[in-house]
């Protein structure tokens, strides 16, 4: 308050002289006046020291003690849901998730499965396994004929040495002449048949006999007979049947009918020499019937309509 009376004081009369001063001189002066008493604005303008009274703080209190940190146990918020909540709580129904629409992926093709390898067909024996065969063959058809022995009957001797030679079994020959000429070294039958196994000369010839006399000779006809049953055993495989029906028939009847050809002569033939060796044979087959002729339709009355 005394800085502001003394303020009042000092700046009344030199406010007052200014207003006389501009009334009566010009502005220049006027704004000189006015600039010199600058430094007296800004002493003016500072800050007034003004003592202050001492601030009496209170005592500090003693600290308290500090408490323990309270444990906090998480509740689930369905738990306190329900504590709150004094109606039961009903159990929300699963809303139902969209499916997720994915485009199939393209199939990746399919790899095609390599085509099975057609099965191998069976290795037949080779050359040397084929000849060891036919050797065991041989031994044992040269002890069933030492066992036999010659056949008891006419040129038994002369029909066992060619037959074992040509690895034929002596007691087929023999039961075969037996059939065929009855043991006449002589015999001729209605076709031309000559000698002990009733040979066509044609067939003698291709077996080394060229003369017909020579086929009434017991021992030229049984080696051409004996050849001949050996290359039709060889032909049809050992078929001792189809062996006996070709050399009664011809090969080319057992060949179209593919075994016993249908004739009387041929099936009692085979049957006649199977029984002097002691075997049985199956009943021969009666040859298939020929087809029937087609009738002739019935002819067909036509009636014209309207009638």
């Amino acid at each position: 308050m005394q800085r502001k009376l003394d303020r009042t004081t000092v700046l009344g009369p030199i406010v007052s002289g200014i207003r006389r001063l501009g009334r009566s001189s010009s502005p220049l002066c006027v704004g000189l006046f006015a600039f010199s008493l600058t430094p007296l604005a800004v002493a003016d303008s500072a800050p007034i020291a003004v003592p202050q009274k001492a601030v009496v703080r209170p005592p500090l209190q003693a600290a308290a003690p500090v408490a323990a940190p309270l444990s906090v146990q998480a509740t689930p918020a369905a738990t306190l849901v329900a504590k709150a909540s004094p109606f039961p709580a009903v159990a929300e129904e699963p809303r139902p998730v969209p499916a997720e629409t994915t485009k199939p992926a393209a199939e990746a093709p399919k790899p095609q499965a390599a085509p099975a390898p057609a099965p191998a067909a069976p290795a037949g024996p080779s050359a040397q396994e084929r000849l060891e065969q036919l050797r065991k063959a041989a031994d044992m058809l040269i002890e069933v004929n030492a066992a036999l022995g010659a056949p008891r009957s006419p040129y038994g001797q002369i029909i066992y040495d060619i037959a074992v030679r040509h690895s034929i079994n002596p007691q087929l020959v023999a039961a075969l002449i037996h059939v065929e000429s009855a043991f006449n070294p002589r015999a001729v039958s209605r076709k031309g048949a000559y000698g002990l196994m009733q040979l066509l000369p044609e067939t003698a010839r291709r077996f080394g006999v060229h003369r017909k006399r020579d086929l009434l000779n017991p021992v030229k006809n049984l080696e051409a007979g004996v050849k001949y049953l050996k290359w039709l055993t060889e032909r049809f495989g050992g078929d001792v049947q189809k062996t006996l029906a070709a050399y009664n028939a011809g090969e080319g009847a057992v060949d179209r009918f593919g075994g016993i050809p249908p004739y009387h002569e041929t099936q009692q033939y085979v049957q006649r020499i199977f029984g002097l060796l002691g075997i049985a044979t199956p009943a021969a087959e009666p040859p298939p019937a020929p087809p029937a002729p087609p009738t002739a339709a019935a002819p067909v009355d036509v009636v014209p309509a309207g009638r």
